[in-house]
C-alpha cells in the first residue's frame, strides 16, 4: 500500500494541477477513515475522480522531484562525481516511479483478506466494492442491472471475481488504428467510453475518438454507445463538439470527433477556484446555446457539468460528451427504467425521481448547478453519498451564492434562483428566454476579480 507521504504528497500535487477537487479529497477521507487501512488514493482511483492517466502523470511528477532534489544536493562536485551521482539519482528516480506505480495499482487489495461484494440478481456476477459509500449505484457490465452498494457492516464478506471499478477499464489503444486514426494518447474517460487523442491520416489533422471498452460488451452498453453516436451526429453548432464518423473497428465501438484543445471548466475552477463574472456569464450562455440547438432536435444532455464543458485555447466553448444523451423524440430509449443516469451533483429532482420522466428542463437544472459551482467554488448541494446529494436536491436549500461571492451581481442571483428551482414546471421552460436573461447582464469592467 502507499506510504502516507507519497499519499498526502500525491494528493497536494494533484489538487495544486486541477486534476481532483479538495470536496472529492473530504469525501475519500471520510471513507478512508471507515475503512481498513485503504490508501485515499486508490479510493480516489475507484470513486472515478482519479484517472489512470492522471494518477501515473502525478507519480511521475513525484518522481521527477525527487529527481531534482538529489540534482540539488550535487551541482557543486566535480565533472567525475557529478555524472556518478546523476546516474544513480536516475536509476532511483526510475525505481521509485515504477515501485510507487505498481503499489498504487495493487493499494485496497493486498491490505484485505476479504472484500465487500456486490452479486448482480441478474447474472450473478460479482464486484469488489469494498471501498465504496454505501448506496453508491453502479451498473452491471454483463446485463445492465443497477447495483448499489450495501452498508459495509453487513454486506457479505467474499473474494470477487473483478473489482468494481474495473469492470469500465479499457485495454490500451495507443499505438494502434482505429477508424483510420492512428490513437496518440489517452486523454480522459466519457460518460459511456475512453476518450483518446488521435491523427485521422487521410486528413492529416488531430481528432479526439471514444471508445467502448471490450469489457462492457452487453448489448445494453452497445446500444447506449450507438445511441450517442446517432443523438451527437445530429447537432452541427459551433458550441458542441462536432461528430465525424462512428462504427466498430477490432471489436471496439467507436465515435470521432472535433478535438478540442483546452481545458475543461472543472480544471479551470479548480486552478482559479472562482471565475470572473464577465466569463462565467459569456461561457454558461454559450453552453445554453450548444444545449438549445439539441433540445430543437429532441435531445436531452442529462450529463451537464463542469467536466464536459470545454473552453478550447480560442476562447470558444463546447459542450461535449452526449454519452447519456436522450432522445425523446425515439421511441424505446435504451435506457431502463429505474435506472438512474447522470452525476449526483448536478442532477435535477426529477432525475432521481423517475428518469423517464426526464426532459431538457434538467438539463437547464444542471446548467444551473454548473453556473453556482463557477460562482462559489463548489457545488450547492454535497455529500458523501449519493443518497445524501440526492436528498440535498429534493428537500434542502442551498446556500445563496452572494454570500460566498461578494462579486455576483443581483441578475445573476435572479437568473441562477429561476434554473434551480426544484419543481420544473416552475423553472425556465427552455434555454431562449435563459439566453435572452443572460443577454441584459451588464458586468462593470472595473470588477476586481476580472483584473484579478
Amino acid at each position: 500500500m502507499i506510504s502516507t507521504v507519497d499519499d498526502d504528497e500525491l494528493v497536494k500535487i494533484a489538487i495544486s494541477r486541477g486534476i481532483i477537487l479538495e470536496d472529492e479529497v473530504r469525501e475519500c477521507n471520510y471513507i478512508k477513515q471507515r475503512s481498513r487501512g485503504v490508501s485515499i488514493i486508490s479510493i480516489l482511483k475507484n470513486k472515478g475522480y482519479l484517472a489512470e492517466k492522471d494518477y501515473i502523470y502525478l507519480v511521475k511528477l513525484h518522481a521527477d522531484r525527487i529527481l531534482r532534489r538529489s540534482l540539488r544536493k550535487h551541482l557543486r562536485l566535480s565533472p567525475e562525481e557529478y555524472s556518478t551521482k546523476i546516474a544513480k539519482a536516475l536509476h532511483d528516480a526510475e525505481d521509485s516511479f515504477m515501485e510507487r506505480l505498481r503499489k498504487g495499482r495493487l493499494a485496497g487489495s493486498e491490505s484485505r483478506t476479504a472484500h465487500t461484494v456486490l452479486i448482480c440478481p441478474g447474472c450473478a456476477s460479482k464486484y469488489n466494492a469494498s471501498v465504496l459509500s454505501p448506496g453508491t449505484q453502479y451498473k452491471c457490465r454483463k446485463c445492465g442491472n443497477t447495483l448499489e452498494v450495501p452498508d459495509h457492516g453487513t454486506a457479505q464478506e467474499l473474494e470477487p471475481e473483478v473489482d468494481l471499478l474495473e469492470a469500465l477499464d479499457a485495454e490500451d489503444l495507443v499505438g494502434q488504428i482505429i477508424a483510420n486514426c492512428e490513437i496518440l494518447e489517452r486523454i480522459g474517460e466519457g460518460g459511456m467510453g475512453v476518450v483518446y487523442r488521435g491523427k485521422h491520416l487521410t486528413l492529416e489533422r488531430d481528432v479526439a475518438v471514444k471508445v467502448l471498452p471490450n469489457k462492457m460488451t452487453s448489448e445494453f452498453f452497445r446500444g447506449r454507445f450507438l445511441a450517442e453516436s446517432r443523438a451527437a451526429a445530429k447537432l452541427i453548432h459551433p458550441n458542441v463538439v462536432q461528430i465525424f464518423d462512428a462504427g466498430e473497428e477490432k471489436g471496439n465501438p467507436y465515435i470521432v470527433m472535433e478535438y478540442v484543445e483546452g481545458a475543461t471548466v472543472k480544471q479551470l475552477i479548480n486552478t482559479r477556484k472562482r471565475l470572473g463574472l464577465a466569463f462565467v456569464v459569456r461561457v454558461v450562455s454559450e453552453a445554453a446555446q450548444g444545449l438549445a440547438a439539441a433540445h430543437r432536435l429532441k435531445l436531452v444532455h442529462r450529463d451537464v457539468k463542469p467536466e464536459n464543458i470545454m473552453i478550447s485555447f480560442t476562447g470558444d466553448t463546447k459542450v461535449m460528451d452526449f454519452g447519456l444523451a436522450k432522445d425523446v423524440g425515439m421511441q424505446g430509449d435504451v435506457t431502463k427504467a429505474g435506472m438512474l443516469m447522470g452525476t449526483p451533483y448536478y442532477m435535477a429532482p426529477e432525475q432521481f425521481m423517475s428518469d423517464v420522466e426526464v426532459d431538457h428542463r434538467a438539463d437547464i437544472y444542471a446548467l444551473g448547478v454548473t453556473l453556482y459551482h463557477m460562482l462559489a467554488g463548489k457545488p450547492p448541494y454535497t455529500g458523501d453519498s449519493p443518497y445524501k446529494i440526492m436528498n440535498a436536491h429534493l428537500n434542502e436549500k442551498y446556500k445563496p451564492v452572494q454570500e460566498l461571492n461578494k462579486n455576483v451581481v443581483p441578475e445573476i442571483v435572479t437568473i441562477l434562483d429561476k434554473m434551480l428551482i426544484k419543481d420544473r414546471e416552475k423553472r425556465y421552460q427552455n434555454m431562449m428566454p435563459l439566453i435572452k436573461d443572460f443577454e441584459r447582464v451588464k458586468i462593470e469592467q472595473n470588477d476586481q476579480e476580472e483584473k484579478e
